[in-house]
């Protein structure tokens, strides 16, 4: 079987056949089959079409099987959400989980495959009336409200208590987790399952490598803990749903500051989504065995990494996590040539570079090395550097205020330490560590750069 990138065998697919398909889970299993097609319906290189009968959205894994709410109390709920401005959308996914009919709702049309993720496991759940209900959802009601009386329902929910998936035992979390798969299986077999593996990303960027944006430190924190809630449910669908279809995450995650729903840790560039259609239509279109299928997701993982790494050599993260376990790439900057602005830059093997033109508009390069030379996105890359007295080589010509090397160490993103290099190199001395580090290039507006020159940082003592 051919297993190059984005060229499946056809003679394993179903030609022009319709697919029906329902969701339960976040957005991302939806953008899959929206952020990639044409206005034809079709995904890029496949032939297949996708029908999605029905969609539930953002219902906490908890909240969805916590007991009913007493019938006067909902409809109460429900009657007083009809007032919010939010989406019709929204206030459907409200009432679902407020009357927990979401199987209900799932099992009026029977579709051929229902795909889920798990990502809603994150969201916080409001302890109320002897149930739950998921946070996420109240907000979206109550933020497009007017006004919210003090002694409506809607108010009271609001009011009362918050609780945090990683607040509770291991053991209550795994309980409720198989309740909402067994949920699932009462309506599916596994075997017509499709699991998404999703994690939150921390590098966010648009396509045309405009804009590179740096997490705020307490937003990262919260990421990564709920990626750890998260994988932890991903970990208990596998267990319970051993003959369910799973597709792991990228090990490279990157979102994209342009998406259509804004800028979140969940809203991938095109290529993610277009890595889980690819395993997704292979899944329903071919009938293999779980080895050739198993070997087919992971080529489809392996090459869609290599794809994003190349793409975005620049400015994605150089560190990946595979297994848990943090490993460093061979290379963090990958050697090409790289334009923006008017101005081009070239990298070559050893980390030497060579940048020229006239820039069109203020423009930044980020710029990252190998591990020889410690240099990191340093939202994401903790490569420590201890106090002492250090070198910071930049080996570059014709350089001034208007063109300029600097070197960017921090901790988080209130305490930063810049250096700024403006000839071959720049010595300085630090009195504490320091844990992150990010180089970047900084050419101004209408300012002509022809320049070369290597990077480099050395500790001297």
């Amino acid at each position: 079987m051919n297993l190059e990138l984005n060229h499946p065998d056809e003679s394993v697919f179903d030609e022009n056949k319709i697919s029906h398909i329902s969701i339960i889970g976040s957005c991302i299993p939806r953008d899959v089959f929206e952020i990639c097609k044409d206005a034809d319906g079709y995904i890029k290189d496949s032939e297949n079409l996708y029908v999605v009968d029905r969609f539930v959205q953002s219902i906490g894994l908890i909240s969805a099987v916590s007991p009913c709410l007493d019938k006067t109390i909902a409809q109460t709920l429900i009657k007083e959400s009809h007032e919010s401005d939010a989406s019709g959308f929204y206030k459907r996914n409200f009432m679902l989980d407020v009357t927990k009919t979401w199987s209900d709702y799932l099992n009026e049309v029977k579709s051929e495959w229902l795909i889920i993720d798990v990502s809603t496991a994150r969201f916080r759940i409001i302890e109320f009336e002897n149930s739950y209900i998921t946070e996420s959802l109240e907000v979206c009601i109550t933020s497009k409200l007017d006004k919210i009386s003090d002694d409506s329902l809607l108010y009271k929910l609001k009011q009362s208590e918050k609780v945090d998936a990683l607040d509770f035992d291991c053991e209550f979390l795994k309980t409720q987790y198989f309740k909402y798969f067994d949920k699932l299986l009462s309506m599916y077999p596994q075997e017509k399952i499709i699991v998404l593996g999703v994690r939150h990303g921390f590098s966010f960027i648009d396509d045309e490598l405009l804009k590179v944006s740096l997490l705020d430190y307490n937003v990262e924190c919260r990421q990564k803990r709920e990626n750890k809630i998260i994988d932890f449910a991903y970990s208990c669908a596998k267990e319970y749903m051993p003959n369910a279809h799973f597709i792991d995450a990228l090990p490279i995650e990157v979102c994209d500051v342009r998406h259509k729903w804004g800028m979140l840790g969940l809203h991938f560039i095109a290529d993610t989504y277009l890595y889980y259609f690819r395993c997704i239509d292979f899944i329903v279109h071919c009938s293999l065995d779980k080895f050739q299928e198993k070997d087919y997701i992971s080529k489809m993982q392996f090459d869609f990494t290599k794809k994003i790494f190349s793409k975005f050599s620049l400015f994605v993260n150089k560190i990946v996590e595979k297994d848990r376990n943090k490993l460093r790439m061979d290379k963090g900057v990958l050697p090409g040539s790289y334009e923006k602005n008017g101005v081009k830059l070239v990298i070559m093997d050893d980390y030497s570079y060579s940048v020229s033109g006239t820039s069109t508009d203020d423009t930044v390069f980020y710029l990252f090395s190998s591990q020889k030379n410690p240099m990191g996105e340093w939202t994401s890359v903790k490569e420590k550097t201890e106090s002492g007295v250090y070198k910071f080589l930049t080996g570059t010509k014709n350089i001034g205020e208007d063109f300029f090397v600097q070197l960017v160490l921090a901790n988080n993103p209130n305490d930063r330490k810049w250096v700024k290099s403006y000839g071959w190199a720049a010595k300085f001395i630090l009195d504490k560590s320091y844990e992150y580090q990010l180089v970047r290039m900084v050419i101004k507006k209408d300012t002509q750069v022809d320049a070369s020159g290597k990077l480099f940082l050395e500790k001297l003592e």
